[in-house]
Formats: structure tokens, C-alpha cells, sequence
């Protein structure tokens, strides 16, 4: 375990079930061998235990809903996703995006969205895009993100975001 990572192994690997069927169904992007294998590296490897806390952050909040949503689960999933940011390299020019890291970022944005703090919305996107900055994959979960938008006053940040990113 790495020194002040709160979080062990068999935290993770306890979260594969409800990932399967909460967040995986709707997400069918990272399978079940292919988490564990990260799990098992994530000590030994910092993007990769970024990564590992996303997906544990987006299957908590995704899966803990109405009075499985304590105090407890709020903390962990705002730990989590604290931990990923705080710790991501962010995207240099010769930064190389792979499934993982936009993943990593769609589970960040997931999460940010159900946040009910003013703002967190606008800051999903930020999120997003900063995460991928230099990367199309961006663009098409921008674009998929968008398709769930049904206020108007969030179509010009789709806009914004469109327009300056690079192709």
C-alpha cells in the first residue's frame, strides 16, 4: 500500500460487483479482468492508481443512491475523486490519451455532475476537457455528455468546449 493512501487493494476489488452491474451496463468501456488487473498494479503505478480511485468514486456514487448515500460514501467518493485530481499528470505535449485515462475522466465528470454544489456542473467540464486536453476522445464524451443536457443555458458551454479544443 502506498504511504498516506488511505484506500487498500481489497477496498477496490469489493467495489467490481457493483460496478458490473450499476456502472459497467451503461459504461461498457473497462470489463471486470481488465479492472482487476489494474487493481493489482496500482500500488507500483500512480496513473494507474488515479485511475483505480475514479472508478471507485463513479461506482460509489452511481450505485449508492438514497439512504445507501450516507455521510460516510459522500466522503469517500469526494476522497477519491480528490486523490485522481490532485495526483493526474496533467496532459504535456507529447501526452499519448489511452481508454484508461478517458475513462478516468468521464468518471471524475460523472461524479462532479451529481455533485449538488453550484458550479460543479460548469466544473465537470473543466474537468473533462482539462483531462484530455490534447485528445478527440474528449470531444466524443463531450458530445455524448451533451446528448443528457436538457437545459439550454448548458448548450453554449458544449459550444466553448467544441471550439477550443484542438483536432
Amino acid at each position: 500500500m502506498v504511504s498516506g493512501f488511505q484506500y487498500d487493494k481489497a477496498f477496490f476489488l469489493d467495489l467490481i460487483p457493483d460496478y458490473m452491474e450499476g456502472v459497467y451496463p451503461v459504461q461498457p468501456v473497462i470489463p471486470e479482468a481488465e479492472l482487476q488487473d489494474y487493481i493489482r498494479i496500482m500500488d507500483t503505478d500512480q496513473e494507474v492508481r488515479c485511475f483505480v480511485c475514479t472508478f471507485g468514486a463513479c461506482t460509489l456514487n452511481l450505485t449508492r443512491t438514497g439512504n445507501k448515500r450516507t455521510e460516510e460514501v459522500l466522503q469517500n467518493i469526494e476522497g477519491l475523486m480528490n486523490y485522481a485530481i490532485a495526483n493526474t499528470k496533467p496532459p504535456y505535449k507529447n501526452f499519448h490519451s489511452s481508454v484508461m485515462r478517458a475513462m478516468q475522466s468521464m468518471f471524475i465528470h460523472n461524479c462532479l455532475m451529481s455533485m449538488s454544489c453550484k458550479g460543479m456542473f460548469v466544473l465537470s467540464f473543466l474537468v473533462l476537457s482539462h483531462l484530455h486536453h490534447h485528445s478527440n476522445v474528449s470531444l466524443i464524451f463531450l458530445y455524448f455528455t451533451s446528448l443528457f443536457l436538457t437545459q439550454p443555458p448548458w448548450i453554449p458551454i458544449w459550444s466553448m468546449a467544441y471550439s477550443t479544443c484542438p483536432m
